[in-house]
């Protein structure tokens, strides 16, 4: 889970980068999309983040851990899709496609051997560029060089990172079934606050996560849900009204003692801080 979690901070930085008050988006790169599905022949692709302006696409890979040449055959295989598979989700004809792979730097820094051997496979594929990140600093490249020389230019000076984006990108289509439990339970909590009632159907729980990409086009989003909805029963944290259509969340909202009951329920859930605690 921690690496996980970490995967995800890592990921929240470089989509703080195109922010509506950040330095790439006043270049341009106003669209971005946290784990898009890129349907292919051999199947379904899903990158970090896709953000692209009027004429190149971002394809951003982040990679936790030391750096390891098998890195860049994913970022390369993106690279080599038709120009066509970009177009149907940018609405760029033609785009130029860059595939960023991002580290963080002291990760990036730590392993010479894994450095020297990823920047070897990276050597002859122009495509692929190697960023790195001090969170709450700057992203920068490393090595390689964009197409696109205003960005080249601001990247290899070290792009400002700001305040993480709020609301955070919480969970993606593979994080762990009790981090999507608790990213939900959290949001009813918060929604049962303010609309002082504590039931919930599927639908609802659906809406209290729809700025979250939790599923593929190959998942099923009620299954997934469901099965979230299950470990929060398991947890103390609801109780079904009406078998698969309706349960309600186990507090009382003008009980304090039941809120706090509730709360060190959704906290024992994991033992993992928050994803936001990152974000400090």
């Amino acid at each position: 889970m921690r690496a996980h979690l970490a995967h995800m901070a890592l990921k929240n930085w470089a989509f703080s980068l195109f922010q509506p008050d950040r330095t790439l988006f006043h270049r341009g790169f106003t669209s971005v999309r946290p784990t898009p599905s890129v349907s292919t022949q051999s199947g379904l692709l899903t990158p970090d983040l896709v953000a692209w302006n009027s004429s190149t696409v971002l394809i951003i890979e982040c990679c936790s851990g030391t750096p390891n040449r098998n890195d860049s055959a994913k970022a390369y295989k993106y690279s080599q899709l038709p120009s066509s598979f970009y177009a149907v989700l940018s609405g760029i004809s033609q785009p130029s496609i860059e595939t960023p792979l991002l580290y963080y730097e002291d990760k990036f820094e730590s392993d010479q051997v894994g450095r020297e051997d990823l920047l070897r496979a990276i050597s002859t594929h122009r495509e692929v560029i190697v960023w790195t990140c001090i969170p709450g600093v700057s992203i920068k490249t490393a090595a390689g060089s964009h197409t696109n020389s205003d960005l080249d230019s601001v990247m290899r000076g070290g792009a400002p990172l700001g305040p993480y984006p709020s609301p955070p990108i919480e969970i993606q289509p593979d994080s762990p079934l009790d981090l999507l439990a608790k990213v939900l339970f959290r949001r009813l909590f918060e929604r049962a606050i303010g609309s002082r009632d504590t039931s919930f159907t599927l639908q609802q729980g659906r809406e209290a996560i729809a700025d979250q990409n939790y599923a593929t086009q190959t998942d099923d989003e009620n299954v997934k849900l469901r099965r979230a909805i299950e470990i929060g029963v398991r947890f103390g944290l609801c109780e079904t009204e009406q078998q698969g259509v309706r349960w309600r969340l186990n507090f009382y909202v003008d009980r304090p003692i039941s809120l706090e009951r509730f709360l060190a329920r959704l906290t024992g859930m994991a033992t993992e801080p928050r994803l936001t605690d990152f974000g400090g």
